[in-house]
């Protein structure tokens, strides 16, 4: 958890006298410097020390990130049955989740890096809004069974187990989707759905329709910063 904090401390002691413009921080939705989420916390504190700063800062808060299918990240991997026919889902399944393409947050870091671009905090979630279990099923094959662990079994099971903890299993039972439009408009951006990359062609869910970006040409100025205290959560 104290990653985030030194990497971000080690940052701003390098920024005075170099030539350095703007920082991008790439943070999650539900950031929080009050959470009780010892890693929602750690990056709701990091942003706190960006904006405090007084450099031109954009941060991005991104959903669970997922990658393609020949490499899909520890999320998805996580979801995947392996050797057999069922998965095991954290909570009751039905909590709403956006996944975000790994392709489309690599393109909205090197969007957001240019001065010219909007400056502030933005969401950044997938344009697919499903619940845990229809994400699940997008990312197995047909027929995967599906078992749900409750909450409340999964945060005692997490205080024995080394490869889970209670941070983690409160991350992945709580909803995790974003607001869907600024960062498109902000950066150009074209996100993925979930369904576009695991099932082509086939609708799992219903995807959010997302207004066509503002050209960058026919920008000016800079979106107001969402500093804390004068942006909505």
């Amino acid at each position: 958890m104290e990653a985030n904090l030194d990497t971000v401390r080690r940052t701003l002691d390098a920024v005075p006298g170099s030539s350095v413009e703007r920082v991008v921080f790439l943070s999650c939705v539900g950031a929080d410097p009050g959470s009780r989420n010892a890693y929602l916390r750690a990056k709701g504190e990091a942003e706190r020390l960006l904006y405090r700063s007084g450099l031109d800062i954009v941060v991005l808060r991104c959903t669970h990130i997922f990658g393609p299918p020949d490499d899909p990240g520890p999320t998805v991997s996580a979801l995947q049955a392996q050797g057999s026919d069922s998965v095991w889902v954290l909570g009751d399944g039905s909590q709403r989740v956006a996944p975000v393409y790994r392709e489309d947050v690599v393109d909205a870091i090197v969007a957001a890096l240019d001065p010219r671009t909007f400056h502030g905090r933005f969401d950044l979630p997938g344009p697919q809004e499903m619940s845990m279990d229809d994400f699940v099923r997008t990312v197995n094959r047909d027929g995967v069974r599906i078992r749900h662990v409750p909450a409340r079994a999964a945060r005692w099971f997490a205080r024995v187990s080394p490869g889970l903890n209670p941070d983690l299993v409160d991350v992945m039972t709580r909803e995790n989707i974003g607001e869907q439009h600024r960062a498109d408009h902000a950066f150009t951006l074209r996100r993925h759905a979930l369904s576009e990359i695991y099932r082509p062609g086939i609708a799992a869910t219903r995807v959010l329709s997302v207004p066509p970006a503002i050209p960058r040409t026919a920008r000016s100025g800079r979106a107001p910063h969402d500093s804390p205290g004068r942006a909505s959560a």
